[in-house]
């Protein structure tokens, strides 16, 4: 894969996606309209949205120049030197785009991508390694003098806060018609020292900083809050954490929405505040919690018993109950084998659309940026790759064209951050989920010269199998 010569100028750079050929599998139209926004009918229907830098013209922002300038000032007061190669916008643009690649394409070591050995040219040619890691030391997203003693005070993360208000611009830009949401806790994997990281048990990162999401319940970030403790901008701290964090993240939703949520955010106050604001929720709820009727004992229930209890105020759920019970197919480790159990109707939505924030979880985990750096906030780019995919599959299956899989749009945006080829060729190794499967039977090896005269008598062995081939 060759490549052309960086852009130094934002504009050009922007000009540069308007020109790029990148995602040739649609045509150009200038006329293209965000998904969920209606289209004039007098306009062609072929909406370029689906083309993946597209998407990515609505994410990037004109702050590669203000980053490298800060860099470079954090450089300069904290060796008493002036650097003799400035960072440029360009390198803290191919920062980026390293470190997306490096999250699909694994090393032990980091600098393992520029051994002579190991290297993966696209990347060495891109940026050294000396440079890399000058940028990932130095890499800073604010004046620190320029900030106010208050603002530290009452805000713990201001130091990487530009990064968190413009991932978050975006995700509030996004239309709230999906109808169903499902907020819960997501970790942002980080081991260094940070004045706002946690540790959760039972979570499979346990370690890092806890961010409380809302998604669609196909897994669409719409928005998220960082906890940092006393100090988190929670507008109603009255009915407690979790109430609170539920409270601040519905704010930017419409009335009659659909909300799920677990046990650790559901409280009776909660179900009553919702009530009053007109939306419709759905959440577990520890039976102690319920004050003046005792449910019957897990050890004296069986499998697909359910008991429903039905109050104005006081219930799990305004929008859902136990009908119609459905039948659905579970395991049985007894006698290990599916058996059918009656399933209520607030069951099976409740885990329909609950999942939103693992099914993210889980697409992040796929290719995260793995590698251990002091520079927790590179991390959110993942993010913010994880949503401008959702929308470009939308926005691809709306125009009825097949939307290439997470790793090649990853790919394709790391691509461009390195200053990729402005017509990419088509390879066919290219689409992974294109390539023929390796068939599980092999054919068996012509024996050598040696075997076959070697002088013993090599006759066939009859055995009797069940399936043979």
């Amino acid at each position: 894969m060759s490549r052309r010569h960086l852009v130094l100028d934002d504009d050009a750079v922007m000009n540069a996606i308007n020109d790029s050929d990148f995602g040739d599998d649609c045509d150009e139209d200038e006329n293209w309209v965000l998904p969920g926004e209606e289209l004039d009918s007098s306009k062609t229907r072929r909406n370029t949205f689906c083309r993946p830098l597209n998407t990515l013209k609505i994410i990037l922002q004109k702050t590669y120049s203000k980053n490298s300038h800060y860099t470079n000032i954090y450089y300069q007061t904290t060796n008493n030197e002036v650097l003799k190669n400035p960072i440029t916008a360009s390198e803290v643009k191919k920062f980026f785009g390293v470190n997306g690649i490096l999250g699909c394409v694994k090393f032990p070591r980091i600098k393992m991508a520029w051994f002579q050995r190991f290297k993966l040219p696209y990347i060495a040619d891109a940026l050294t390694r000396d440079r890399f890691c000058l940028i990932r030391t130095n890499l800073h997203i604010v004046e620190k003098a320029a900030v106010q003693a208050q603002d530290k005070t009452q805000n713990r993360l201001w130091l990487v806060q530009p990064v968190i208000d413009m991932v978050r611009k975006r995700c509030l830009e996004l239309p709230r018609n999906h109808g169903t949401y499902s907020i819960d806790e997501q970790m942002v994997p980080f081991l260094g020292k940070c004045p706002v990281k946690q540790y959760v048990p039972g979570k499979p990162r346990p370690v890092g900083l806890k961010t409380f999401v809302i998604t669609s319940s196909k897994g669409l970030i719409m928005d998220f809050e960082i906890y940092q403790g006393n100090t988190t901008p929670f507008h109603e701290t009255t009915l407690g954490l979790g109430p609170c964090i539920v409270l601040r993240l519905i704010s930017t939703l419409s009335k009659g929405s659909f909300i799920f949520f677990d046990r650790y955010f559901t409280t009776i106050p909660l179900m009553e505040k919702l009530t009053a604001e007109q939306m419709d929720r759905t959440g577990t709820l520890m039976t102690n919690k319920f004050k003046g009727y005792s449910f019957t004992k897990d050890s004296q229930m069986k499998r697909g018993d359910n008991e429903e209890v039905v109050n104005a105020a006081r219930n799990g759920s305004t929008c859902l109950g136990t009908q119609p019970v459905d039948n659905v197919q579970r395991w049985d480790k007894l006698t290990k084998s599916y058996v059918t159990v009656p399933c209520p109707n607030l069951i099976k939505k409740y885990n329909e659309n609950t999942g939103g924030v693992d099914f993210s979880d889980q697409m992040m985990e796929t290719y995260r940026s793995w590698h251990i750096s002091r520079k927790w906030p590179v991390k959110v780019f993942d993010m913010s790759l994880i949503n401008a995919w959702y929308e470009y599959r939308e926005a691809s299956l709306l125009n009825k064209q097949k939307p290439m899989d997470f790793l090649d749009f990853k790919l394709t945006v790391s691509d461009y951050l390195l200053g990729g080829t402005r017509k990419r060729q088509r390879d066919p190794t290219d689409n992974l989920a294109d390539m023929p499967e390796t068939s599980y039977y092999k054919r068996a090896t012509i024996p050598t010269m040696v075997k076959r005269l070697d002088g013993y008598n090599h006759w066939p062995i009859c055995d009797t199998l069940k399936a043979p081939r």
